[in-house]
Order: C-alpha cells, then sequence, then structure tokens
C-alpha cells in the first residue's frame, strides 16, 4: 500500500487540473492555504501485518519489510510530523487504511497516506479517519464537523475516501443514512 500513496497524489493534482507531479498541488490551493516545506527520509520497517497472523497462533507469523517515506521537517532529534489541517482544500476520509503508518499505534507515524499525499500536493490535508468501520463513522464524523462550522466545505476542492474493501460488504455499522450539512 505504501507505493501507492504517490500515485494517489499526483492522480488527485491530475484530477484537479494539476500537473500531476510532486508538489504541484496549485490547482488545489486558495490564497490563505499555506504550503508545505516537507522533507523524506527512507526507511525499512519490519512489522507482522493483521493478515499474515493465523487465528491461535501468533508466534508462527513472519515478518515482513516495508521501504517507508517519511514526511516531515527535520529537527535535530527527529522527524516531526506533518500535521493535518481542517482548512485544507484536501479531505482524506476512511478507516486504519488512512491511520496507518500515521498515527504512532499502527506501527509508526509520520508515513501514512496523509504524510506523503501532503508531500505530493505541497500542503496539508484534513483528515477524518476512524479504526474498524470506514463506512457510517467517518461520515457521521463528516456531518459532525459541517454543523458545527456551516462554512466547513467552502474551500474543498478533493475528497479522497480510502478505505478496504471489506467495508462495501461487511461493514460494522453498515452504510447508515443520515444527513450532512449542505455546501455554503
Amino acid at each position: 500500500m505504501p507505493a501507492r500513496y504517490a500515485l494517489v497524489g499526483q492522480r488527485l493534482c491530475a484530477g484537479c487540473g494539476g500537473a500531476g507531479d510532486v508538489n504541484h498541488g496549485d490547482a488545489l490551493v486558495h490564497a490563505d492555504v499555506a504550503r508545505n516545506e516537507c522533507e523524506t527520509v527512507w526507511e525499512t520497517l519490519r512489522i507482522i501485518g493483521d493478515l499474515a497472523i493465523k487465528p491461535g497462533d501468533d508466534a508462527g507469523a513472519e515478518a515482513e519489510e516495508l521501504e517507508l517515506r517519511f514526511v516531515g521537517t527535520k529537527t535535530e532529534r527527529r522527524m516531526t510530523d506533518v500535521r493535518t489541517a481542517k482548512d485544507s482544500p484536501v479531505l482524506i476520509l476512511g478507516d486504519s487504511h488512512d491511520l496507518i503508518f500515521r498515527s504512532g499505534d499502527l506501527y509508526t507515524a509520520g508515513a501514512g497516506l496523509p504524510d506523503r499525499l501532503a508531500y505530493e500536493i505541497g500542503l496539508s490535508v484534513d483528515l477524518i479517519g476512524a479504526k474498524g468501520s470506514g463506512a457510517t463513522p467517518v461520515r457521521r464524523a463528516l456531518g459532525r464537523r459541517s454543523y458545527r462550522d456551516a462554512a466547513y466545505f467552502k474551500g474543498k476542492k478533493a475528497v479522497a475516501w480510502c478505505l478496504s474493501v471489506r467495508e462495501f460488504a461487511e461493514a460494522y455499522e453498515g452504510w447508515k443514512v443520515f444527513d450532512v450539512a449542505p455546501v455554503q
């Protein structure tokens, strides 16, 4: 999956009239959105993914090596993560696929889809992600956010919805219908 992050950024830029190259999110930017000046570092991470673990046999799983591109700002001690921004023109919605390699409790931080996308388009993204189901909980969170801030959708130009394919057939809560505040 990490290899696909760059492709998502390039396609998002191309679909919005940008060049589709690294840091060419110009078509997504409005005047009051700050550009990111990110640096990257490639590192190898060894993990045992949840699909590799056989029920009742945690010890039998083999680790796999992943080449991850960490994105952020270098400090003396480490790389600081890219911050998300609710006023970003790009919104990422989804399940743990949006949080893996992003929130430190899912293997590591700073190398997930939001981080890589921020690097590819040159600006921070907005993120609504949920561990578990990405069908109903994230849409509820989006609805709450839009009702709290009537201008929330103003300035949004692209939404990337990244979730597991099993969400279409096996979503924990199903795909419940509810209202989201209208675009202002």
